[in-house]
C-alpha cells in the first residue's frame, strides 16, 4: 500500500533524485535517512507510483514537442 508518507518520499525523490533528502523530507529519521531511502526505492508501491509520475512527465514532454 502506498501510504501518505511513502507518497511524500516518492514526490520528493522525483524532484531531487536524492533518496536521503527525500527520506528526511518525508519525515523519516535523519539518522537512518540513507537506509530508509534505499529501502523505499525498492518498495513495490513506491516503484509503481514513481513509474506513474515518470509516465506523466513523459506525456508532458511529448505534448510540448508536438
Amino acid at each position: 500500500m502506498l501510504t501518505p508518507r511513502k507518497k511524500t518520499f516518492a514526490d520528493y525523490w522525483f524532484l531531487t533524485k536524492n533518496a536521503s533528502e527525500a527520506s528526511r523530507q518525508a519525515g523519516y529519521s535523519v539518522n537512518t535517512a540513507g537506509q530508509s531511502g534505499s529501502r523505499l526505492l525498492k518498495d513495490k508501491y513506491v516503484k509503481e507510483y514513481l513509474a506513474e509520475l515518470d509516465a506523466k512527465e513523459q506525456e508532458k514532454i511529448s505534448s510540448i514537442r508536438e
